[in-house]
């Protein structure tokens, strides 16, 4: 395949959960994983407001535990290790057919550690040519200077995401 080397330059940065990733998790009903994904999102909104920082596996495990107590259920550590297991998306398989024409990246909330094992978990780690954490940045998504700081490194770039 011959590619245009403009496109070959052009990098799509890929979201991870909601968007690669599907948020559901063997015996955890769905209104329980909605909650849980909700108080994760909220509390990375807040502490990116109150410039405080927390990884975000600290932030899945304290949102689960919230989730937990809630709903009067013990809290159990090894759920946590289902998060690294999260099936993609029945689309994710074009991933390969892109790879061909356009660098693929991913960008997200999430640690390099998590998303590493989501990646390697799935067999497609060497799909992509970069991981993009914000732990780099020390802040959230959607705050402005985890976008800017990825820009100005690849401004030649999309950010894929679809969260409802």
């Amino acid at each position: 395949m011959i590619v245009n080397s403009a496109r070959r330059n052009l990098i799509l940065a890929f979201d991870v959960y909601g968007t690669l990733f599907q948020i559901k998790i063997p015996d955890i009903p769905e209104h329980m994983m909605n909650e849980w994904r909700q108080k994760q999102l909220e509390f990375t909104w807040r502490l990116a407001l109150m410039e405080k920082w927390l990884d975000f596996d600290e932030v899945t495990k304290i949102a689960f535990k919230y989730i937990c107590e809630k709903n009067n259920l013990n809290f159990n550590d090894s759920i946590l290790e289902e998060w690294l297991m999260l099936k993609p998306f029945d689309d994710v398989s074009e991933l390969k057919s892109l790879c061909e024409s356009y660098d693929l990246f991913i960008l997200s909330n999430g640690t390099y550690k998590s998303i590493q094992a989501l990646l390697k978990n799935s067999n497609i780690l060497d799909l992509f040519k970069k991981i993009y954490s914000v732990e780099e940045v020390r802040t959230y998504k959607p705050t402005p200077k985890v976008y800017k700081n990825f820009m100005n490194k690849h401004d030649n770039s999309y950010l894929i995401s679809s969260n409802a």
